[in-house]
């Protein structure tokens, strides 16, 4: 169970480093970015996102422009 959650922080880690590059990319929908993530669903992807910067995806890419 140790390695689970270590395994699972990591993965943690690298979804939220590649969600701030992939929005970088405004070629990128943020729907899109879940599913590269490896998200079921938008909403998914926006609950962990928020866990990790405290704003959604959207309002993320907003102050980033």
């Amino acid at each position: 169970s140790d390695l689970d959650t270590h395994f699972m922080q990591v993965l943690s880690d690298v979804r939220a480093e590649l969600a701030v590059r992939y929005l970088a990319d405004k070629r990128l929908g943020v729907t899109e970015i879940a599913f590269l993530l490896g998200y079921s669903d938008l909403a998914a992807f926006s609950n962990a996102f928020r866990g990790w910067y405290d704003c959604s995806p959207s309002e993320y890419r907003r102050a980033d422009s």
